[in-house]
């Protein structure tokens, strides 16, 4: 219990988390650990809130939020600050923006905002620009498919990536992109 705590480096990550992680070199080991704990809880109480404002549970509205805290503590790679963790908050924002589509007309801020989380946890973690082809799918059955919309939800993928690209010019750190 006092033995002092070992640094953990993540196997694999994306452009910001690599500049993230940059940013935090220079505090304790715990401050990390403190930090991603805090992270997950936030993450518990945003599920909380997004089942309540979706209405998707009815009084055992604890449960969800209780299990993804059971779960992520039971991973040890969740108990330090990785990229997976800090990519689930963005996919569960996207998820929250995506739920508000369904019945909505003018929805295309949303659509747009979709691909944008989305965008923005792959940037933390690559892996998770495949649930752009989910959101494309689940865009399709949540409305009947439109071309514009489409657009739309890849336009709010690929600005994200350009912005990125365009500040990794600019600060003279394109090598980050061609890991």
């Amino acid at each position: 219990l006092l033995a002092p705590l070992e640094a953990w480096t993540p196997k694999a990550s994306g452009v910001l988390f690599v500049w993230f992680d940059n940013l935090l070199k220079s505090g304790p080991v715990w401050l990390e650990n403190m930090a991603s704990i805090g992270l997950l809880f936030l993450q518990a109480i945003y599920i909380i809130l997004f089942l309540r404002k979706h209405q998707m549970s009815g009084e055992n509205i604890l449960i969800p939020s209780a299990l993804y805290l059971l779960t992520a503590c039971a991973i040890p790679t969740f108990l330090h600050l990785n990229p997976i963790l800090l990519a689930n908050t963005f996919l569960l924002i996207a998820i929250d923006q995506m739920m508000g589509i369904y019945r909505n007309p003018n929805s295309t801020g949303k659509i747009f905002n979709v691909g944008l989380w989305i965008a923005v946890a792959s940037l933390f973690y690559f892996s998770y620009s495949c649930f752009l082809l989910l959101a494309i799918f689940g865009l399709s059955s949540l409305r009947a498919f439109k071309l514009n919309e489409f657009f739309t939800l890849i336009a709010g993928g690929l600005s994200v990536y350009f912005l990125a690209y365009a500040y990794a010019f600019w600060i003279d750190q394109l090598w980050a992109f061609h890991q």
